[in-house]
This record gives C-alpha cells, structure tokens and sequence, in this order.
C-alpha cells in the first residue's frame, strides 16, 4: 500500500479501455491520476466509456467530460487533467498508461524516457474482440516461464448467430 499511495499515475486516452483504467486505479488509491485525451466526444464514445452522456456529444473533449466523475471516485487521490506540452514533462510519473493508437515513434520516445527514469510504460488497446497489452518495466524486471508450457494463442476466424467458432491458427 506504502508504495501506491505514492504513486503517480498518467493516464493517455479515455475511451472505454482508458476510462476503466483510470477508474480502477483511482479506486486503487494512488497520490495522483492525470488524464489526457483532447478528443472531442463523438456519438461512438457513449458505448464505451460510461462517464460521458449525450450531452457531451461534439462539445466537449473527453477529458473535460470524465474529469469530475473521476474525482468523485475518491477524494484521497489528486485528479487532474495533464497539461504536459512535451514528453519532458512526463518524467514526473512512476506509470504511463496509454490507451490510443500513437506513432511509434512517440511511443518509442516515450518507453525510452520511461527506461532512463526508471519509470513504468504500458501501452494497451482494444479492439472490439481483440486487443494487446505492452508492459515495459525496466531491464531489471523480468518474467519468467515457471511451467514451461507452451503457450495458445486463439483467433477467431468468424462469428455466427448465438455462437462463437473458434479454429486455431
């Protein structure tokens, strides 16, 4: 607990996978939550993300539109918008949470940052049925295969009526 209550948190885009992040590790209990996405809601965002209402619809950017709601969720964490205009401007968190299709250039500028200031850089998106999970948390931090078994992967080739067909690749 000692080492999330000091925790620092940058969250980068809130559709549905950003906006559940940020509310879990609100919840979670961390010092501070920033939370980035100059989008502007579009009607698709209302399926997704649970914070905006219709109201929001071409007016307001995601951001502005999740950020009261997420400062609700516990008064014990600092909730605020980043205002950050470089990556330089990042180092001052321990995670950095994307959730938007970036270049990878930027990504990579941003992991490299995240390396050098020994701080961790995780990159998420989903996709409907599918979606990935990037972990970068240092070169001292590794995971290993206890088991040794050898690892599925599932694709789903098509979906019929009232059913999922799954055929391996």
């Amino acid at each position: 607990m000692n080492k999330i209550v000091n925790l620092r948190v940058l969250i980068i885009g809130l559709r549905g996978l950003g906006g559940e992040t940020a509310k879990n590790i609100i919840l979670a209990g961390p010092k501070e939550v920033s939370i980035s996405d100059k989008n502007i809601c579009n009607i698709n965002d209302l399926g997704a993300n649970f914070y905006l209402n219709d109201n929001d619809i071409n007016k307001k950017t995601r951001e502005d539109s999740c950020i009261d709601k997420l400062k609700e969720l516990n008064p014990y964490v600092n909730v605020n918008i980043y205002n950050g205009s470089s990556n330089k401007d990042m180092i001052k968190y321990n995670v950095i949470i994307i959730t938007e299709i970036m270049k990878l250039d930027e990504l990579y500028n941003i992991d490299k940052l995240c390396r050098e200031n020994k701080n961790y850089f995780i990159y998420a998106l989903n996709f409907g049925l599918t979606g990935f999970l990037f972990n970068d948390f240092g070169s001292e931090r590794a995971i290993f295969d206890f088991n040794g078994e050898k690892k599925i992967v599932y694709n789903i080739r098509y979906i019929e009526e009232k059913k999922i067909v799954i055929k391996l690749l």
